[in-house]
């Protein structure tokens, strides 16, 4: 029976050529570990992960065959202006779900709100955007397509601007 408890050993392959290994990164892994990797290419990649006493459960996932692209603007502002930075994607094709994190120093920059003036994923604050970490200097980004077909858009296209105001010094 698999033991949840201590670390476990998690390896991940391309199903139909063991040799192609995705990269895993910030090991060793428990409970509640993020586990990050890059895999070499797209496919769909079997996961085992397997804990002290050598019993394994084994996933697949699948990977999709063009990487999305999100991009925010950088600029300039002066102390106590306020800045809109874009938040553009590409190669957003049949996307049914993504989330990341925008990080920054709070210290220089007070977050002051979201623009969905560009609202291509008719997104809310309330639903898609976390703000509870914003005294540590992050913003989270969660959405997924309620009809679950996945969304296009165009190359370049701005989802969402996030709006700072200069409060440190250069």
């Amino acid at each position: 029976q698999f033991d949840p408890a201590g670390y476990f050993n998690i390896s991940m392959h391309l199903v139909n050529n063991p040799n192609v290994k995705a990269n895993l990164s910030n090991g060793p892994y428990k409970q509640g570990t993020k586990v990050q990797f890059a895999a070499p290419q797209a496919g769909t990649y079997v996961i085992t992960v397997t804990d002290r006493f050598n019993c394994a459960h084994t996933e697949t996932v699948t990977l999709p065959y063009d990487e999305v692209n999100v991009t925010v603007a950088s600029g300039t502002v002066a102390k106590e202006d306020e800045i809109c930075l874009d938040v553009t994607v590409a190669n957003f094709n049949a996307i049914a779900s993504g989330q990341f994190s925008v990080n920054f120093d709070p210290s220089n920059l007070a977050f002051t709100r979201v623009d969905l003036s560009s609202n291509p994923l008719n997104l809310t604050q309330a639903g898609n955007f976390g703000t509870t970490n914003l005294n540590l200097g992050e913003i989270r980004f969660f959405w997924s397509d309620p009809v679950g077909n996945g969304v296009t858009l165009p190359d370049n296209t701005v989802i969402f601007s996030l709006c700072f105001k200069a409060i440190g010094n250069p």
